[in-house]
């Protein structure tokens, strides 16, 4: 068995012996078209990679002051509340349109391989507008958990996106997967399937 082999049983064992608490196999969020993984924002997992990414980002690339906290679509307000907490006293879930934004926009889990996409504003001096988009790139290990591995910053910017003044206490509404584009075959077979109904009620 080679080394990278055995680093991974290990770090399997370690994710079956503390739980979901510790590791979730498969993540995407948001949820891609025909994917069998988890989508769930709240998983302990999650938070703890998000934690990690946030603040790996944020030594890396200051923000002076409070900004405001976006995760991903369906994070409860009880995870907004512990994230937030890990984070420190400038992570809010304030909207003002003078207060920069952090946003974690995308998220993917492999085993104990983890990315994380973060929109920060391109221009310190300009809190909206373009943003910039980064990769966080983490590793959960045994006994201390997810740690980064590097950052990739994208040369193309991106637009920051304005949330709701109640984004972090509103409901949570369970993001959906975009059904998967219909094949050719697939709108073939529809008008076929609908004239052979219709020829059968033409003979009863």
């Amino acid at each position: 068995m080679t080394q990278r082999k055995l680093w991974r049983l290990l770090c399997l064992c370690s994710c079956l012996a503390v739980g979901t608490a510790g590791c979730a196999p498969y993540v995407n969020i948001p949820p891609q078209a025909g994917d069998v993984a988890l989508h769930n924002a709240n998983l302990a997992t999650v938070q703890d990679v998000t934690i990690a990414a946030v603040r790996a980002l944020l030594d890396q690339q200051p923000i002076v002051g409070p900004y405001t906290l976006v995760l991903p679509r369906g994070t409860s307000p009880a995870s907004y509340q512990r994230v937030t907490a890990a984070l420190g006293e400038n992570a809010t879930t304030e909207v003002n349109a003078e207060r920069p934004i952090v946003e974690v926009r995308q998220l993917r889990i492999r085993a104990d391989k983890a990315e994380v996409d973060i929109v920060t504003p391109a221009d310190r001096y300009e809190p909206r507008g373009q943003g910039r988009l980064t990769t966080v790139y983490t590793t959960w290990k045994p006994f201390t958990g997810w740690e980064v591995n590097r950052l990739h910053s994208w040369t193309a910017l991106v637009e920051i996106e304005e949330p709701a003044p109640d984004y972090a206490t509103a409901p949570v509404v369970e993001p959906t997967a975009t059904p998967e584009p219909e094949t050719a075959d697939q709108a073939a077979e529809e008008p076929a399937a609908e004239q052979q109904s219709a020829d059968e009620q033409s003979t009863e």
